[in-house]
């Protein structure tokens, strides 16, 4: 399963009214998830702070981490908790956390995430159904 995509398909799968699938025992597997506008200020930190950052490696993470069953179980809830999750059998291996240390960029650039994993989410799938409300013209 490649999780970068999981809250896009995710979305897209329920607003059109299909199912979300989690494969079976991902369901507790934990990840970090960073909001795009808090992504670009941390870029924008880095390079504000050119001389202590330049030339270092920096990981960019929101410090909040979430079950992959906690994840869906939000993006159903704004959009539609009438829709059930679908559990697929999985037939390879994967890793079952998956978070980041992002103290470094906090220290070098007093950088920090201000965007929730709820918030996120929210702004995210209003975005989607804009972008599905036009596709169904």
């Amino acid at each position: 399963a490649n999780f970068s995509r999981i809250i896009p398909n995710t979305i897209r799968r329920i607003l059109k009214g299909d199912s979300p699938i989690i494969w079976k025992g991902s369901e507790v597997s934990t990840r970090e998830f960073l909001y795009i506008e808090d992504a670009a200020d941390a870029y924008i930190a880095l390079l504000n702070n050119i001389e202590h950052t330049q030339g270092n490696a920096y990981n960019i993470g929101s410090g909040e981490k979430t079950t992959i069953l906690e994840l869906v179980s939000k993006i159903i809830a704004n959009i539609d908790p009438t829709i059930q999750i679908t559990y697929k059998e999985k037939s390879f291996p994967e890793i079952s956390h998956q978070y980041l240390d992002s103290s470094k960029i906090k220290r070098d650039t007093n950088w920090a995430p201000k965007i929730s994993l709820d918030v996120g989410l929210q702004k995210t799938i209003k975005e989607y159904k804009n972008i599905f409300k036009e596709s169904q013209k």
